[in-house]
């Protein structure tokens, strides 16, 4: 089954709807899921922290189990302005919502070079005989990159290429967007 509410629920409204949700659920078991956080304002993450934490603090949901992925960094923007008062303060509310945290590092990705030059090809064909040197230069500039810069890096080079009347070559593009 799937509802869908457009309106934002009162904390009385939702932990009633949850309570009926793990009342009725039986022996069953149910997993939610709040993810996208990184990707609300601080404000809304304020907001939504406090209604998670108040909703979820009690034991009230049996049969009901909250997962919550976030960015540490990103989250940490909604508390303070100073950083380290800002560190100290998401420790804090991670510490004080979750009785457990799970840590994922960062996927290690040994070979950016072949990724780079396999969406380029992807992108310009296999016979673009500049995407060493673009290669080479996007990685001089983003010395720790990640799958989605490299894939946003090119996009851009592929709308640029597309929207010029004028005849630019790839390199041009390049350095013009890394720079």
């Amino acid at each position: 089954y799937q509802v869908v509410n457009e309106s934002e629920p009162t904390i009385q409204e939702f932990s009633s709807w949850m309570s009926e949700i793990s009342e009725g659920l039986g022996n069953t078991k149910l997993v939610v899921v709040f993810d996208n956080m990184d990707r609300l304002p601080a404000e809304k993450v304020k907001k939504l922290w406090s209604a998670i934490h108040s909703i979820f603090s009690t034991d009230n949901y049996k049969n009901i189990w909250c997962i919550i992925p976030f960015d540490f960094d990103h989250l940490s923007c909604a508390f303070g302005s100073d950083k380290d008062e800002r560190e100290t303060l998401t420790k804090y509310f991670i510490e004080k919502s979750f009785p457990v945290v799970y840590r994922v590092p960062e996927p290690i990705v040994i070979d950016y070079k072949k990724i780079f030059n396999l969406f380029f090809e992807q992108a310009f064909g296999k016979d673009s005989q500049d995407s060493e040197i673009i290669n080479r230069c996007y990685r001089i500039k983003n010395t720790k990159p990640n799958i989605r810069s490299i894939i946003t890096f090119i996009n851009r080079m592929v709308t640029i290429t597309k929207t010029t009347e004028a005849k630019l070559s790839p390199i041009s593009i390049a350095v013009y967007l890394l720079k």
